[in-house]
C-alpha cells in the first residue's frame, strides 16, 4: 500500500533513516544490524511529540523518542520501541507501542520479500522486528512478529490473512523464539498453537531450540546470530510439533507452576489432557463456560480460571468448545459459596420427571433421576451407560421423556431426530453434551456408510477415552482426526437395538397410560425459571461433591452392587449407585439405593434373558421351546410354519418376511433344507430335542419353564400354532425324504403364507387358526 503521495512508508522512512538518536543507534547495533539494513528497512528516530502521535495516535507522558519500525505493505502502520520504557497504569512494563486499533500484521523486511513465495525456501519465523531483519540480513527468509501471540486476532481461531496468503503447502517452516521459551508457559502455548495452525495450512513446522548455555539474560535469534553463524544456526536440532514438550508440564497450583529444562524435553514428559466442558482431574471438578464470547473455566476451588491460564496447566483436547449451560446468576451463587443438597436435587428431578410421564416400575423415576445427576459428573467414570427409552407401541411417552431430559441433563441442546454424524462426532467432542436421540428407526434407515459411522460413535461412546477416528480434508492434505466419543446419551424408539449396543444401556420400558392414570401437561414457559435454576444447582452439585462422588465409585465394596449382574451391567450402573451411596449418607437412610437395587435387579433379568422381550434372539428361542419335543424327538417345522409362530408372537411382529425370519435362526445355528413333507416339496427345518436343550442352556440360564428332557409326555410329538398337543406317530427319516433334487429341478411347491402345512399332514387356514398361546 501507497501513502497519499505515492510513496511507501519505508520510502518515507528512507529519506531520514541516517538521524538516529545514540541510543537508537546502540540498540540497532546491539543486534548486529548494519547501515545498510537498516537503511533499505527504513527505520528511523523521532523524539517530536507531535510526530510521535501522528503515530500511535497520543503521546505517553513518559516518553522521550521512538525508535519507527514501519511494516512493508502495510500502508501507515508501524510498531515503535519507546525510550525509556515505562509501566502503564496496569502495572505492565512497555518497550513497545502501536496505533490503537492499528490491527495485528506480519512483519517482512523488504530483502525477505523475494524468496516469501518461494515454497522452495525454508522459512523461518520468529518473534521482534529487529530480530527478522538480523536474520534476513544473514541470508534466511524471515518475517517477524510484533508479539509471541501476534499471528492471530484477539478471541479468533486460526492466523492472521497475511500468514495465509503465505506459500506453505509441503514447506518446511522453522520457529525460532527466545531461548527461554521453555520457562514460559505463555510462550511454550504461544508457539505450539502457532505451529499447529501452520500445519493445518500445509506446512512442516519445527521449533528451533536456541541453546541456554548456562547464560542469564535472554538469548534471542539476533543476539545468536551475533555471536554464531548462519551454519551453526542451521545446526541446531529442531523440535517437530508432536514432541512431548508440547503436552508441558504442570503442577496442581499454578503459582508454582514449573516449565522443563532441555533435559526434561529429550525425557518427554506429558501433560495432562482435560476437555473443555466438563473434566475431573487431580481430585477437582471443572466446567468450560462460555458468556458472551469470554471463555474461561469455573472448578471445584470456586474460583473463575481464564483460558489462557487453563491452556498453561492442561492440554485443551477440543478448542471448539462454545456453550455451556452454567448461567451467570449460578456461577455468581457457587463463587459466593452457595451449597446444594444432592439429596433435595434428587428429589426434585423425580418428582418433575414422574409428573408428567406414567412409569410401571415405581423405582424407575429415581433411577432416571440418578442417571440425569449423573451426566454432570460422567467424567469421574470409567463408565457411564445409556439410556434406552422403549415401548411397545406409539404414544407411550418416550418422546416426552427425552424432552424432559432435555430440559434437566448437562448441555443438552434439543433432542435430536435423525441427526448428521458428522454433527454428531463435532457436538460430542467439543461440547461433551447429553445426546438424545429420538425416533431411533431414522438413523437405521439412513445409507449403511453413515448409519455405521453412527454405530461407531454410539460403541465407542460409554467408555471413558473412546474415539473415533475420522479422515478430514485440510487444504490439499488428508489427515486423520479422532474425535472423543465417551458421554451421555439416551435413545428412544420402538425397534429393537443392536445387541452391541443394548449391552451397553440401563432400559426404561413405558407403556402407553390408561385413561384412568391421570399427569400433568408439560408447560415450558411456566417451568423454565424453576429449570434454570435446577441446571444450575446440578453444576454445583458436581463441583461441591464430584470428588466424594469419585472416591465411592473407587471403592467397589461400598456400592453395593447387585451380585447377579454381568460385568458390563456394573460397569454401566456402579456410577449410579456412587450417586445413590451419596444421597442415602446425606439423609441416613438407605431408600435410593434399594431403590436402586430393585430397579437393577430386574435388568439383570431382562440382561439374562428372563424377560428379554427386547431380545429378538432370546424371543425366538422361547417361541422354538413351544415345540415341547421330549428327549429322543426330531420335529421337520415347515418355514411358512416358523414364519407365522413368530408374527403371532407380539415382540416378534418386526420380523416382516421369510428372509428376515430366516436371517435370525441362522444366528443360531439353524439352516433350512428341502423335504419332502406329505408329498410336496418344501423349505422347512429339522430341529431336535438336544438342539433346543442346547439353546435353552445358552439364552435362557434363569428361564423357569420346566425342561422337557424329563417329565415330557414322549407321545407328544408335534404342537399345533394354538399349542395344543397331538399324540401322533414320530416324524422319521423314513416318511420325510430330503427333495433337494427336485427343488434344483425347478419344481418347487407354491409359496402360500396364508397356508401352514402341519406335519401331520393337516393344513389351517391362517385365517380360522386359533390365536397362539405361550406360557410366558
Amino acid at each position: 500500500m501507497n501513502n497519499s503521495n505515492g510513496t511507501t512508508n519505508v520510502e518515507t522512512a528512507n529519506a531520514r533513516n541516517g538521524e538516529f538518536l545514540p541510543d537508537h543507534w546502540n540498540d540497532l547495533e546491539k543486534s548486529g544490524l548494519t547501515k545498510e539494513s537498516v537503511q533499505r528497512a527504513g527505520i528511523y528516530s523521532s523524539h517530536k511529540k507531535d510526530e510521535i502521535i501522528k503515530i500511535l495516535g497520543y503521546s505517553p507522558q513518559a516518553v522521550e523518542s521512538v525508535l519507527v519500525f514501519p511494516y512493508p505493505n502495510c500502508g501507515d502502520f508501524a510498531r515503535v520501541k519507546v525510550f525509556p520504557p515505562y509501566m502503564d497504569k496496569d502495572g505492565k512494563v512497555r518497550k513497545y507501542l502501536q496505533k490503537e486499533g492499528s490491527g495485528v500484521h506480519l512483519y517482512v523486511p523488504p530483502q525477505a520479500l523475494e524468496k516469501l513465495n518461494d515454497g522452495s525456501c525454508p522459512l523461518y519465523i520468529t518473534e521482534g522486528e529487529k530480530k527478522a531483519l538480523r536474520a534476513v540480513q544473514g541470508g534466511l527468509c524471515c518475517v517477524g512478529l510484533g508479539g509471541i501471540w501476534n499471528w492471530k486476532l484477539k478471541g479468533q481461531n486460526g492466523t492472521i490473512d497475511e500468514i495465509k496468503r503465505l506459500s506453505l503447502l509441503d514447506r518446511k517452516v522453522y520457529l525460532v523464539p527466545d531461548n527461554d521459551w521453555l520457562n514460559n508457559p505463555n510462550v511454550l502455548t504461544a508457539v505450539h498453537q502457532l505451529g499447529t495452525e501452520l500445519e493445518k495450512l500445509g506446512a512442516n513446522v519445527q521449533v528451533v531450540a536456541l541453546p541456554q548455555n548456562g547464560a542469564k539474560e535472554k538469548v534471542g535469534l539476533d543476539d545468536y546470530l551475533t555471536s554464531k553463524t548462519v551454519e551453526d544456526f542451521k545446526a541446531l536440532k529442531p523440535i517437530n510439533m508432536k514432541h512431548n514438550i508440547f503436552k508441558k508440564n504442570h503442577t496442581d497450583d499454578a503459582q508454582t507452576e514449573i516449565a522443563p529444562s532441555i533435559e526434561q524435553i529429550l525425557n518427554g514428559q506429558i501433560l495432562k489432557s482435560i476437555r473443555p466442558a466438563q473434566d475431573y482431574q487431580n481430585g477437582k471438578y471443572s466446567f468450560g463456560i462460555s458468556l458472551n464470547g469470554a471463555f474461561f473455566f469455573v472448578n471445584s476451588d470456586r474460583k473463575c480460571i481464564p483460558w489462557d491460564e487453563m491452556e498453561r496447566r492442561f492440554n485443551i483436547l477440543d478448542e471448539n468448545f462454545s456453550r455451556s449451560a452454567f448461567l451467570p446468576e449460578g456461577i455468581r451463587r457457587y463463587i459466593d459459596g452457595a451449597k446444594v443438597s444432592p439429596a433435595v436435587l434428587h428429589g426434585q428431578l423425580k418428582d418433575f420427571i414422574s409428573r408428567y410421564v406414567v412409569f410401571q416400575d415405581p423405582s424407575t423415576p429415581s433411577v432416571v433421576a440418578l442417571w440425569v445427576m449423573g451426566t454432570y459428573c460422567f467424567m469421574a467414570f470409567k463408565w457411564y451407560g445409556y439410556l434406552w427409552v422403549n415401548s411397545p407401541t406409539k404414544r407411550s411417552g418416550k418422546s416426552l421423556l427425552l424432552e424432559l431430559l432435555s430440559h434437566t441433563t448437562f448441555n443438552c441442546n434439543s433432542v435430536l431426530a435423525s441427526p448428521s454424524v458428522a454433527f454428531l462426532f463435532r457436538e460430542v467432542s467439543a461440547n461433551s453434551p447429553t445426546i438424545l436421540i429420538d425416533e431411533l428407526e431414522q438413523c437405521r434407515d439412513q445409507d449403511k456408510e453413515k448409519f455405521g459411522d453412527f454405530m461407531s460413535l454410539m460403541n465407542m461412546g460409554c467408555k471413558k477415552g473412546g474415539t473415533v477416528p475420522r479422515v478430514e480434508k485440510i487444504g490439499n492434505k488428508f489427515r486423520t482426526a479422532y474425535y472423543q466419543a465417551y458421554g451421555p446419551k439416551a435413545l428412544a424408539g420402538i425397534s429393537q437395538l443392536s445387541e452391541t449396543i443394548m449391552d451397553r444401556t440401563i432400559k426404561v420400558h413405558l407403556l402407553r397410560k390408561k385413561n384412568s392414570e391421570k399427569v400433568e401437561r408439560f408447560n415450558l414457559n411456566k417451568m423454565e425459571p424453576f429449570l434454570n435454576r435446577l441446571k444450575d444447582d446440578l453444576h454445583i452439585f458436581a463441583l461441591e461433591f464430584g470428588s466424594q462422588i469419585a472416591d465411592i465409585y473407587g471403592d467397589a465394596e461400598k456400592l453395593k452392587v447387585n451380585e447377579e449382574l454381568d460385568d458390563r451391567a456394573k460397569d454401566i450402573f456402579e456410577p449410579l449407585f456412587a450417586i445413590a451411596h451419596l444421597i442415602d449418607h446425606e439423609t441416613k437412610g438407605d431408600e435410593c439405593i434399594s431403590s436402586l437395587r430393585s430397579f437393577s435387579a430386574n435388568q439383570a433379568g431382562i440382561r439374562s434373558g428372563r424377560e428379554a422381550a427386547d431380545d429378538s434372539v432370546t424371543q425366538i428361542v422361547r417361541v422354538l421351546q413351544n415345540l415341547n419335543l421330549g428327549q429322543g424327538d426330531k420335529r421337520i417345522v415347515t418355514v411358512d410354519e416358523l414364519f407365522t409362530m413368530f408374527r403371532m408372537c407380539p415382540d416378534l411382529t418386526w420380523i416382516e418376511n421369510k428372509k428376515t425370519a430366516g436371517s435370525m435362526l441362522r444366528k443360531l445355528g439353524l439352516e433350512s433344507k428341502a423335504h419332502r413333507i406329505n408329498g410336496q416339496v418344501s423349505r422347512a427345518y429339522s430341529i431336535t430335542h438336544d438342539v433346543l436343550r442346547d439353546l435353552k442352556e445358552r439364552y435362557l440360564p434363569c428361564d423357569d419353564a420346566p425342561d422337557t428332557q424329563s417329565g415330557a409326555d414322549s407321545n407328544v410329538t408335534s404342537v399345533t400354532i394354538d399349542g395344543e398337543k397331538h399324540k401322533t406317530e414320530s416324524v422319521t427319516e423314513g416318511n420325510v425324504t430330503d427333495a433337494n433334487e427336485q427343488l434344483h429341478s425347478g419344481h418347487s411347491p407354491t409359496e402360500n403364507p396364508q397356508v401352514v402345512t402341519d406335519v401331520t399332514g393337516g393344513s389351517t387356514s391362517q385365517k380360522d387358526a386359533k390365536p397362539i398361546h405361550f406360557p410366558f
